[in-house]
């Protein structure tokens, strides 16, 4: 799978979440937290910290305009991201 091709796949997932409460674009959100499971970081904090100590080189590939997710927002993100997604 190319980097386009994640991406393009990661843009196509339905978005849950009430798009006037929206800060953080959910692909780059699922986007960081991918990279952070890879490297064997797997609670919220851990992601979050991962992404924030690397937000000079996720922002190579997305926008990030708001900067990176609190824990609290990765947890919320996917505690309503239905599994079928």
């Amino acid at each position: 799978m190319t980097q386009k091709a994640l991406f393009d796949y990661l843009e196509a997932l339905p978005d849950p979440r009430q798009q006037a409460k929206c800060s953080h674009v959910l692909s780059e959100v699922i986007f960081m937290t991918l990279c952070a499971m890879m490297c064997g970081f797997d609670t919220w904090s851990e992601i979050a910290l991962f992404a924030q100590e690397r937000e000079k080189w996720f922002k190579r590939w997305l926008t990030l305009a708001n900067g990176v997710p609190s824990h609290d927002t990765f947890n919320r993100i996917f505690a309503i991201m239905p599994a079928s997604t």
